[in-house]
């Protein structure tokens, strides 16, 4: 993922967002010294200014912000929002989430917008952001497509730990009758609001949509991932968290009492 470096793109720092060293240290010893309340007022008001008028960068029309912006991720976007009112508007921009949603979750769109469906609405006009936030606090099913377990499916729980497959009853996943799945086989964990699985090393090997993976490396599950496991294979799908369903149903009511209360005025 490209980093904020003048380098790459030398509007960033004529914008002000890279800092030397010496920026660094004078900074640190100024905020180390004692200011009286007008000072911090002032410096306040001077910052805001500063960074109201950081967009308006010498012979930089906006096109090319917009083509920066589309390589950023959520953390980057999220700082390049802080930057200045401009920039705070542009990093709100749904084509920036949706890709982000697409590259990092899913590629069928049309699942993520079924399953939260009754979440979201489409007329917003931060709707993929709102969609991203509500992947961040979903969870993840199983559903075994081949082997001993087909036709069965089981939602990933990460809350008390790694969640352990493999043969033995004393996984969370357990696959007991295939005798090609090892006996503690991988894990998946959650990290930085994704799962991740991990080959913890066994005889047979794990594949992800038909590539095995490196054992004892950790890859990013993504919705509709076909994984194998010795003659098992199992589908990777999108569940909706309890407590987002909840938070939205009571806004709903909330909304409706406050409508009711407004006609009965």
């Amino acid at each position: 993922m490209l980093g904020l470096t003048g380098d790459f793109f030398p509007g960033l720092s004529a914008l002000g967002l890279l800092h030397d060293q010496d920026r660094r240290t004078s900074s640190a010893q100024e905020e180390m010294r004692p200011k009286s309340a007008e000072t911090v007022s002032a410096e306040t008001m001077e910052h805001d200014a500063a960074a109201d008028r950081c967009c308006q960068v010498q012979g930089v029309p906006e096109d090319c912000f917009v083509h920066v912006f589309k390589f950023f991720n959520a953390p980057q976007l999220c700082f390049m929002a802080r930057v200045c009112r401009d920039f705070r508007r542009l990093s709100q921009a749904d084509m920036f989430w949706k890709k982000i949603c697409i590259s990092e979750y899913c590629d069928d769109v049309a699942t993520m917008e079924d399953t939260f469906a009754c979440m979201l609405k489409d007329a917003s006009p931060t709707y993929w952001k709102s969609m991203f936030k509500a992947l961040l606090n979903s969870r993840i099913e199983l559903q075994f497509t081949a082997g001993p377990r087909q036709g069965d499916s089981q939602v990933i729980d990460t809350s008390g730990g790694p969640c352990l497959l493999g043969r033995s009853r004393y996984n969370h996943v357990c696959i007991l009758h295939d005798e090609m799945v090892s006996r503690k086989h991988a894990i998946i964990v959650r990290s930085n609001n994704r799962y991740w699985i991990r080959d913890v090393g066994g005889i047979n090997r794990t594949f992800i949509n038909k590539r095995v993976i490196v054992q004892h490396t950790d890859y990013a599950l993504r919705i509709n991932d076909q994984v194998e496991m010795g003659s098992s294979t199992f589908i990777i799908r999108l569940v909706r968290s309890d407590a987002d369903v909840q938070a939205r149903s009571k806004a709903e009511d909330r909304q409706q009492r406050e409508t009711m209360a407004t006609g009965e005025q």
